[in-house]
């Protein structure tokens, strides 16, 4: 018995091996991000930047934004996007947009 779990487990992480040498686009995931929100709010706005590169127009960049939360719905959306150059870049629009959004 273990040993047909075994031979199955190689066979997977092998077959996993070939789809990720061959075929990396099917293998994407989402890049690391950080984020500023308000604290004492139970749901509030939410703005973020990625410190990982995204690919946009075939050159990788850094994303900024907001995602807002949809109360009705209880789901998060993204309000806003761009894309930098530079991380730093990123972030320093996130926290405009934080310090903007609390201003108000």
């Amino acid at each position: 018995m273990a040993t047909t779990e075994q031979a199955i487990r190689s066979v997977e992480q092998a077959f996993n091996e070939i789809v990720r040498t061959q075929f990396p686009e099917f293998c994407t995931r989402a890049p690391s991000y950080r984020y500023f929100h308000r604290r004492g709010e139970a749901i509030g706005d939410q703005f973020f930047w990625t410190t990982e590169t995204v690919v946009r127009n075939g050159k990788p960049r850094y994303a900024s934004g907001v995602y807002r939360y949809v109360k009705s719905k209880k789901l998060w959306r993204l309000a806003r996007e761009s894309y930098h150059a530079l991380r730093k870049d990123a972030k320093a629009r996130a926290l405009e947009l934080y310090k903007a959004a609390n201003a108000k």
